[in-house]
């Protein structure tokens, strides 16, 4: 009870951060940067792919949960499972409505990232299956145990992302995340960003909308 009720709590703290958008500086395509989720905002994972696909590759999971405890001896068995069993391409279907959305911000300028902690197996493999969607972006920004920040809602991976952004030379502008995860959003506002939860394709439009951007 008490985990739904802090959840509440910061859907509705997001909603009122974002308000910031409207009643601020208006956005525009020089003084701001959108970064987008990509499961649950950009992509619907299709559960019934997902299961046929883990139950196929079970023998491989296991494999690579033994490859994984040599290769990084301090990753916990829970964020080894985690790498080992993330979802194919195939078992994400695109949120088409999104996507138009994020056409549209292109066509008037704006630059988006992708902002995601997607593991580079599951990244490479969408973005082979929707090249044109991915070439929409102007960068993607993910955590990995490489760079040490494979959760998201790291601290260091949001400042990881400021020093990408700033070397593409977007710093000093304000950041927009759209993401389906509460602790998130809510270390998107510790950081000063404007962050909002979404939790549908309908939803995302809207606030994008109600923030200011030109939506048709």
């Amino acid at each position: 009870m008490k985990h739904n009720v802090n959840m509440k709590l910061m859907v509705l703290a997001s909603a009122v951060f974002s308000m910031v958008g409207v009643y601020g500086t208006p956005v525009s395509p020089s003084s701001t940067v959108v970064l987008v989720d990509l499961h649950g905002v950009l992509f619907e994972l299709s559960w019934k792919r997902a299961l046929c696909t883990g139950i196929k590759n079970v023998f491989k999971i296991m494999k690579n949960i033994r490859r994984l405890k040599k290769e990084h001896p301090k990753m916990s068995f829970k964020d080894r499972c985690k790498e080992s069993g993330q979802v194919p391409a195939n078992c994400q279907i695109p949120q088409e409505r999104v996507w138009r959305m994020i056409r549209t911000l292109k066509r008037q300028g704006y630059p988006v990232y992708l902002f995601s902690n997607i593991l580079p197996e599951t990244f490479d493999g969408l973005r082979k299956k929707f090249p044109d969607l991915f070439k929409l972006f102007d960068g993607c920004i993910t955590p990995q145990y490489s760079n040490n920040l494979m959760n998201k809602s790291h601290d260091g991976f949001f400042k990881h992302a400021e020093q990408l952004l700033a070397k593409d030379g977007h710093g000093g502008k304000r950041i927009y995340l759209f993401d389906d995860t509460p602790a998130n959003v809510a270390k998107a506002h510790a950081h000063r960003w404007h962050g909002t939860v979404v939790t549908s394709p309908d939803q995302c439009v809207q606030v994008v909308r109600r923030l200011g951007f030109p939506l048709a």
